[in-house]
């Protein structure tokens, strides 16, 4: 029998196999065992049976570890591999497999005395597996998309995924996006990778390089883990070619590369080195890389290797992964080939041991295996305590925690005539609704970005009502980017009755309590839809930035819809005046101006560096815009205002960003004025964030507003700011201080604005700080959505008043 502590029980951990490479699960368990014993299942396998080399190797692998039996890896932790049969995808050799495995399982819990252990599983599989066991809780960690491995039974996956993630008393997600993924789990909590600081801080002694890899060419660009199908080999090709004089080192398992690659010239596959030697063979190497592939298992990822990189000191380069991105700028993120060998070039320009590479290393050293593993630790024990079996706990050094539980579905059925009222628990959930085209526009960052800053408190669900057949949305692939939930709704034409029915759909799946509308017509249908189940509607105004024709119509539907909603925020003064004028009284709006994560908002890198970047002219004056190509945006008057600019001597260059149906008539006005070579329409860019840093002014020139959440970008990028006087935007940008403010539509104000700032490079920078100052101090992001949430807490807090009025009405509470 194992020696432990009686108030903590064992651990039986499902994962990959113990000694074939050192997963996140193994990390953890190595700590979790000083406080418990553990029985360790090695893999039950994950990828469909194939007659390939892969599958063959893998298989005689596995006949000889079932004839092992149990093998004991120190005083508490054991190690077992089961003996199970192929073709989990037909129900009878599931049902075998569950058989075999919970058989072996008890006699052998039995036999150490571990009854009735805590389940940990990365391997969706086990949920039907181990049914017949007893246990006293499970817990789901998820670190991939298993359905997107090679190989692998995708149904079968994600259906073993839900089934278990209902299952499960907890589910821990390596990543944001598999957070969100698991929406319907009992409890769920954000769980990144930690890392083993000190073992891999070593490889910053360059002494200590191993000679097989110090004996090589330089500069040694180097990849360490496995290497297999989801390595991106073009990429890495790349790399080869453009460092032809370096040498290009891979550590780790080499599963598959395909044919040819390994033959490079400067291509050294080294194999699998012991864990102990890797920081020997990383401090030989001068930057790392993390190359995957670009596909859905790999965006919703949260790569183990990232934080060991940064533990390194080495700069590191990364395709563009959500979850890497949290870590900018310690780590370099690529938005495309070209751009990762930039970046590559400017890593490998870095003085070796700099204050870069300190600043990667202090920005991880917290975040060890040791804390992760005593978080987990408190909520094991949490659980074990709680009468519902979920933890409380909250993570460390400030990161943002969930504790999802069911929430009752809308609306409410009726038992002989009388609507009962279930028992409602949070979080609570909004469905927000919004009609798009092409890429949208401003309010999808404000809508995208709020998920994260009402984790714990509200769970959100969006759904995208767009034409069919458009060619330009892109709305699915930016919200699973986000880690959002996303329903795709396409219409084939203006009014479309099907849509009434797919919103239904989303309502009587998702139950949410509050339906959020953000446009004319999601308005109207909110109003709709809220009469119909019986839910709370909430409205942002953005703005109307276009009148007249049929638009009017939709302006006089949207007053009407207006008036009928539980709460209308609106974003701007001019637009509150709106409401004030449709006597909408004060409870029933709000004013909440947009704001920006400035956080996660900021600037990276000097101007030169972006130009660099981009492969821009460094001494030439970049004057910047975006937003979409309308009338109300002013874009003909300001490039009229740089063409005058032009005229007077000044070296400058307009870049225009966006898209939109007056830009046939903009680039004709820029032909006519022969200006093709210093302003130019750059439609819809990706990496708008080099862009606003290689800007020395940006300019919004628009006749009509709200509150623009590009303006705010920019000053958070620390830009300095030309901008007309429309709607809320004075709120914002104080005339000389954080700022420069035109009448709206001067051609000469504007132009004169221009010529003041662009001649005055101490006034551009004054101004560039007092815009950062003024974003962090004014308009933060999540002090904007607790205002949200306030409003939320209030209207469902009114629904909950009238539930107790229910009685008197003849209504049942079950409660």
């Amino acid at each position: 029998m194992a020696d432990r502590p009686a108030e903590f029980p064992a651990l039986l951990v499902f994962a990959d196999d113990w000694d074939r490479h050192p997963s996140s699960c193994q990390h953890l368990v190595r700590r979790l065992r000083e406080h418990c014993p553990v029985l360790w299942v090695n893999s039950v396998g994950t990828r469909q049976v194939k007659a390939d080399a892969i599958t063959f190797r893998r298989g005689l692998e596995k006949l000889k570890n079932w004839r092992r039996g149990l093998q004991k890896v120190d005083r508490q932790m054991w190690t077992i591999d089961l003996p199970m049969a192929p073709f989990l995808n037909l129900g009878v050799f599931r049902e075998i497999n569950r058989q075999l495995v919970t058989t072996r399982l008890r006699s052998i819990l039995c036999q150490l005395g571990l009854e009735s252990p805590i389940v940990i599983t990365t391997l969706p599989y086990v949920g039907w597996l181990t049914r017949g066991l007893r246990r006293r809780r499970l817990v789901y960690y998820c670190t991939d998309d298993y359905s997107h491995w090679p190989s692998a039974d995708r149904a079968l996956l994600q259906q073993a995924d839900s089934d278990l993630t209902r299952e499960a008393d907890l589910v821990l997600a390596a990543s944001q996006a598999l957070l969100n993924q698991h929406a319907r789990a009992k409890c769920r909590r954000y769980f990144p990778h930690g890392v083993d600081f000190a073992h891999f801080a070593r490889a910053a002694q360059a002494t200590a390089a191993d000679p097989e890899v110090a004996s090589l060419p330089r500069p040694r660009i180097g990849f360490f883990g496995l290497i297999y199908e989801k390595l991106d080999f073009d990429l890495l090709t790349a790399v080869t070619e453009r460092f032809s004089e370096g040498s290009l080192v891979l550590v780790g398992p080499h599963d598959y590369s395909p044919p040819g690659f390994a033959k490079r010239r400067n291509v050294h596959i080294l194999g699998r080195k012991p864990y102990a030697d890797l920081p020997r063979y990383l401090a030989g190497l001068d930057a790392l890389l993390l190359p995957y592939v670009d596909d859905p298992m790999i965006r919703q990822s949260g790569p183990l290797k990232l934080r060991e990189c940064l533990a390194t000191g080495k700069p590191t380069v990364s395709i563009d992964v959500p979850e890497v991105r949290l870590l900018e700028p310690h780590v370099r993120v690529a938005r495309d080939q070209q751009d990762f060998l930039k970046l590559l070039e400017q890593g490998l320009a870095e003085p070796a041991n700099g204050v870069e590479a300190d600043l990667r290393q202090r920005e991880v050293q917290a975040d060890s295996w040791e804390r992760r593993a005593e978080l987990l630790r408190g909520w094991l024990a949490e659980m074990l305590h709680s009468a519902n079996g979920s933890p409380a706990a909250i993570l460390p050094d400030g990161q943002r925690n969930r504790a999802d539980v069911p929430v009752v579905p809308h609306p409410a059925p009726r038992v002989n005539g009388q609507r009962r009222i279930p028992k409602r628990s949070h979080p609570r959930r909004v469905l927000h609704l919004r009609t798009v085209s092409g890429r949208g526009g401003g309010p999808e960052k404000t809508i995208l970005n709020s998920p994260r800053f009402l984790e714990g408190k509200y769970e959100l669900r969006l759904a995208y009502i767009r034409p069919l057949g458009d060619p330009d949305y892109d709305m699915p692939e930016r919200a699973r980017q986000m880690g959002v939930a996303l329903a795709d709704i396409p219409e084939r034409h203006g009014i479309d009755l099907r849509t009434i029915w797919r919103l239904r759909e989303e309502i009587e799946r998702f139950h949410p309590d509050i339906l959020h509308a953000h446009d004319y017509k999601t308005n109207v249908l909110a109003i709709v839809l809220g009469k119909m189940h019986g839910l709370k509607v909430v409205t942002t105004m953005h703005g109307y930035v276009s009148r007249g024709g049929k638009l009017e119509l939709y302006y006089r539907l949207d007053r009407w819809a207006l008036r009928l909603m539980d709460h209308v925020i609106a974003v701007s003064e001019d637009l509150q005046q709106i409401l004030l004028d449709l006597h909408v009284p004060p409870a029933r709006r709000s004013l909440i101006l947009n704001a920006i994560d400035a956080d996660r908002v900021r600037r990276n890198q000097t101007v030169e560096e972006a130009r660099r970047r981009l492969g821009m002219a460094e001494n030439r004056l970049v004057i910047g815009a975006v937003g979409r190509l309308a009338e109300e945006k002013g874009f003909d008057l300001l490039i009229r205002a740089v063409d005058q600019l032009l005229h007077d001597g000044l070296d400058v260059e307009l870049l225009i960003v966006g898209e939109g149906p007056e830009h046939l008539h903009l680039q004709a006005r820029i032909d006519d004025l022969r200006r093709a070579d210093r302003i130019h329409l750059l439609g819809h860019r990706t990496d708008l964030k080099d862009l606003y840093e290689a800007m020395d002014v940006f300019v919004l020139s628009s006749l009509r507003e709200g509150l623009p959440n590009v303006l705010l970008e920019a000053m958070a990028h620390e830009v300095a700011i030309v901008a007309t006087r429309v709607a809320a935007v004075p709120r914002v940008v104080t005339d000389g201080v954080s700022g420069s403010l035109v009448p709206p539509g001067s051609l000469e104000a504007l132009a004169k604005a221009l010529a003041r700032l662009l001649t005055n490079a101490a006034l551009r920078r004054q101004l560039a700080v007092e815009a950062r100052k003024t974003i962090e101090t004014q308009f933060s992001f999540a002090a904007r959505m607790q205002r949200v949430c306030s409003i939320y807490d209030n209207l469902l807090a009114r629904n909950r008043d009238s539930d107790r009025l229910a009685p008197a009405l003849g209504v049942r509470d079950e409660r």
